[in-house]
């Protein structure tokens, strides 16, 4: 059944959201208003995270045996830059919460989403190619809200992927495109590629069903690269930096053609595995982070936005016999509102603030 909220909650005198990222984060002071949540004008926090010298993630191949072999993914051999790399990111997101209190001692509720792996019982981070492994990292950042002398309201809610924190936001936020539309999937390409699913209007944990839907990371794309690598904004910077070239416009331009190609055949793939799986299909697919923006940006169509629709639209024209085609195609086209852009930037924040009051439903 999904779970719904049903214990009486210790009253919060205001909401944070954060959204952690690969490069980053972004933490907001959110309220409940009429029409759904909504960030608190001029009450953000954010910044780059500020790593040790030397640190780099360990390889991917390696961080998966080291999960495997520890009971929950909480033990793991960390060297010490790991260990403090970790403990800066920590640190910096105890001085966000710091600067957005408001009158001392008010206390308030905290949701966080962070890439990654997490571990059994969603307080830490066991696997994560873009950063450190923080395997106690809310147990860490309760008590450096403690130490600052912060009214967090703990124990926080378990630590979620970005991607299913944005689709949370995209249904609780005012303006939010997945409101009302029973099954959907949210994709934001950013430094990695973001996921989340909604099937017959619960969200789902796609951690659980990596036996239908692998995730981006474990496959490979027709480069030999793997999807997340093909599809993301920091996949095309690394490919870009592999040039060896200085800014050449149409080379940049190539290079984000071919991403939101590739976008398109991963959207069909992603549409075809649900299908497969008990005959589920998309009534929506919402684009956000950085990708979302450039397919709502009329000055980038010719080389992201049109790229992205041509393939997603041949791609289903091809399969136009099929139940998923016939709920995204319309007289030869895409849908109208079938592949809606995102510019809510605040999305994973937004969802990660509802979470907080255990909102939305979810599985």
């Amino acid at each position: 059944m999904p779970h719904r909220l049903t214990l009486l909650l210790t009253p919060a005198n205001f909401l944070i959201g954060v959204d952690g990222g690969g490069s980053g984060f972004r933490a907001h002071r959110v309220e409940r208003g009429a029409q759904g949540f909504v960030c608190e004008p001029d009450r953000t926090a954010q910044g780059s995270w500020e790593y040790p010298a030397g640190f780099s993630p360990a390889p991917l191949d390696r961080q998966m045996e080291e999960a495997k072999s520890s009971p929950g993914g909480e033990d793991l051999p960390l060297s010490d830059l790991e260990l403090e790399a970790a403990h800066q990111q920590v640190h910096m997101l105890g001085g966000a919460l710091e600067s957005l209190r408001g009158v001392e001692g008010e206390a308030f509720r905290l949701g966080l989403c962070m890439p990654g792996l997490h571990t059994a019982s969603g307080r830490g981070i066991a696997v994560c190619r873009h950063g450190p492994r923080s395997p106690r990292m809310l147990e860490q950042l309760e008590a450096e809200c403690g130490r600052r002398g912060l009214n967090l309201i703990v124990p926080l809610p378990a630590l979620q992927g970005d991607g299913r924190a944005a689709a949370w936001g995209e249904e609780v936020a005012s303006g939010g495109q997945l409101a009302g539309v029973p099954n959907a999937y949210y994709v934001g390409a950013g430094t990695g590629l973001a996921e989340g699913l909604k099937i017959a209007g619960v969200h789902l944990d796609l951690t659980r069903l990596r036996q239908h839907l692998p995730a981006a990371w474990a496959g490979r794309g027709p480069s030999g690269r793997t999807w997340e690598d093909e599809v993301s904004m920091g996949g095309m910077q690394t490919l870009w930096q592999g040039s060896g070239q200085g800014w050449v416009e149409a080379q940049a331009q190539e290079i984000l053609s071919a991403g939101a190609r590739a976008l398109g055949r991963w959207l069909l793939m992603r549409m075809e595995a649900l299908q497969g799986w008990e005959g589920k299909v998309l009534q929506r697919i919402v684009v956000g982070q950085r990708s979302g923006r450039l397919l709502a940006d009329p000055s980038a169509a010719a080389w992201y936005g049109d790229p992205l629709r041509e393939t997603l639209k041949t791609g289903l024209l091809a399969r136009q016999d099929t139940l998923m085609a016939s709920h995204a195609l319309a007289a030869g086209s895409l849908r109208p509102g079938f592949l809606c852009a995102s510019v809510l930037r605040a999305a994973p924040a937004l969802g990660m603030a509802a979470r907080a009051l255990e909102e939305p439903a979810t599985l």
